[in-house]
């Protein structure tokens, strides 16, 4: 549930990456079709366009690396939904520059650099996916990554070694025909203390899971007339429908159950229970249809409609009661 600016971040994120090895990618295939012999000016082309891709990849991660930091550090003061739309955000843009280094597998360049840069992008978006998963255990947060979670000093450790995988390669193109320079980068997590963050964060009062279920809203079908409140008036019919729509007020998974049923009090009704489960995604909501429910003219009933779910306290349900009169006549 990103915020418009994180969507556009993301889209924007995806389409440069994506243009950029679209675009090279087509012109170092052309080029390796026509340098069928690996002589220096072949070589000077590869490698430079090698690096045009390189650049821009690693480039992008320091960008969500450095939105990650400042993700961490401004969550305390934010929401739930605010946080897991920042972190999902970014765990898609990662999982996106995941897809494209694929493109760095060929062609295969001066003592199979590609395969080290590849390995430094790797290496920075499993770092994210692994943020990500500590803030799904610590705070119950849902989040779109698989991947396991890792203390702040192993993602930091990895972040490093990114770097140094970076350095490396740099040092190894600058010797090679062409002599391209590959970007100066430091991961931004490798000198930022992961382990103060993700403590502050796991820790904010605002962002701890509190549970809660709620019934937003009852239709009735035919309509009610105008009545007191807790009472349904309805015309002399022998059947009518309910509608219960039941909010998730959590930004997390939630399994729920919805109980209705109606209790006749006089006039010679049935009784009727439906019950209904399920899981409400973060921060959404659900309608269910009960069974059409017979009653009669005159009749009398008690109408309870209960929602809860786990997890969620005896505070954190709700219940609605309703006392049923069926009309003998259609003035009410």
């Amino acid at each position: 549930m990103a915020f418009p600016r994180s969507k556009l971040r993301r889209r924007r994120y995806r389409f440069a990456v994506a243009l950029v090895v679209t675009v090279l990618v087509v012109v170092v295939g052309h080029d390796i079709t026509r340098a069928a012999h690996a002589d220096p000016q072949s070589r000077t082309i590869q490698n430079t366009n090698f690096a045009a891709i390189a650049n821009a990849m690693v480039t992008q991660s320091d960008a969500l690396g450095q939105q990650l930091v400042l993700t961490l550090n401004e969550a305390p003061s934010k929401s739930r939904l605010w946080l897991g739309s920042q972190i999902n955000a970014l765990v898609v843009s990662a999982q996106n520059l995941e897809e494209h280094a694929t493109a760095l597998s060929t062609p295969v360049i001066a003592a199979n650099e590609q395969e080290r840069v590849r390995a430094v992008l790797l290496e920075r978006t499993a770092t994210i996916e692994q943020v990500a998963a500590v803030l799904s255990t610590s705070l119950a947060l849902p989040v779109l990554t698989g991947v396991p979670a890792s203390s702040p000093a192993a993602i930091v450790n990895l972040s490093r070694e990114s770097d140094r995988r970076w350095l490396a390669a740099q040092s190894v193109l600058l010797g090679e025909p062409g002599h391209v320079h590959l970007v100066d980068s430091v991961f931004p997590l490798s000198n930022y203390a992961l382990g103060t963050a993700l403590s502050n964060v796991s820790q904010a009062a605002n962002l701890q899971l509190q549970r809660s279920i709620t019934i937003s809203a009852v239709a009735v079908q035919p309509s009610p007339f105008p009545a007191a409140v807790g009472q349904l008036v309805l015309p002399p019919v022998t059947s009518f429908t309910l509608g219960v729509t039941v909010t998730n007020e959590a930004y997390v998974l939630q399994p729920y159950a919805v109980s209705v049923s109606v209790r006749p009090t006089s006039g010679g009704g049935g009784a009727f229970l439906q019950t209904f489960s399920g899981n409400l995604g973060p921060s959404a909501s659900y309608a269910v249809l009960p069974d059409t429910i017979t009653v009669l003219p005159g009749e009398r009933a008690i109408v309870t409609i209960q929602v809860s779910g786990a997890g969620v306290t005896l505070n954190g349900g709700d219940q609605k009661r309703y006392q049923l009169v069926v009309s003998t006549s259609p003035a009410g």
